[in-house]
C-alpha cells in the first residue's frame, strides 16, 4: 500500500464499510436481537483491531432549568449518530448522564455486546460477514417516549477512519 493510500484511508476514503442488518426491526421482551454484520474492504488493504456489536438504552429526560430537576418522558426518538462516530465515541459515550441542552439529558448504557472477530487483515474486494445474536437482559424495558434502543457495529481499524453502522430498534412488550 503507497503513502497515498494509507493517507486516503485516514480520511475514510476507499475505507472499509460496515453494514448492520436485523433479522427484525421489532424485538419482543425476552427474545434476542438477532442479525448479521457485514465489513466490505475497501480500495486500501487494512488491518482491523476488532468488530464488535453492541445494544445501546438510551433513556432521555426532561430537565427543568428553573427548578433544576429533572423528569422523566422527553422525547427525542430517532436521535441515532451518524458515521462520523468512531469506536472510540461509543465506548465513551455509552455510559453515564449527559446533558445536549438546557431542556434534556440522556443516559446511553450498553446493556449487550459482542467481539465478532479480532486482530485481522482485510484485503482489497473481502466481505466478512458475521451472524450475532444478543440478550437485551431481564431488566430490559419497551420502548417509549422516554427509552430508545438501538444497535452499534464497528470495526477498530488503526491509522483509519472506523468504520460504523447504527440502527434504531422498537423493543415491544412480550405477549
Amino acid at each position: 500500500m503507497g503513502f497515498l493510500d494509507k493517507l486516503k484511508a485516514m480520511f475514510g476514503i476507499s475505507a472499509a464499510e460496515v453494514d448492520l442488518a436485523l433479522q427484525s426491526g421489532s424485538i419482543r421482551l425476552g427474545e434476542p436481537v438477532a442479525g448479521r454484520v457485514t465489513l466490505s474492504a475497501g480500495g486500501v488493504k487494512q488491518d482491523v483491531r476488532s468488530l464488535t456489536v453492541k445494544v445501546i438504552k438510551r433513556v432521555t429526560t426532561a430537565v427543568n432549568p428553573e427548578a433544576g430537576s429533572v423528569e422523566a418522558g422527553f422525547d427525542q426518538a430517532g436521535d441515532v449518530p451518524g458515521p462520523e462516530t468512531t469506536v472510540e465515541d461509543a465506548d465513551q459515550s455509552t455510559s453515564g448522564l449527559s446533558e445536549s441542552s438546557d431542556e434534556a439529558a440522556e443516559e446511553e448504557v450498553t446493556v449487550a455486546e459482542a467481539a465478532l472477530a479480532e486482530d485481522f487483515e482485510l484485503c482489497v474486494g473481502d466481505r466478512k460477514s458475521y451472524d450475532f445474536s444478543l440478550d437485551l437482559g431481564e431488566e430490559a424495558e419497551p420502548s417509549s417516549e422516554r427509552v430508545t434502543w438501538v444497535l452499534f457495529a464497528g470495526a477498530d481499524i488503526p491509522a483509519a477512519v472506523d468504520a460504523t453502522c447504527w440502527r434504531a430498534v422498537e423493543v415491544t412488550p412480550a405477549e
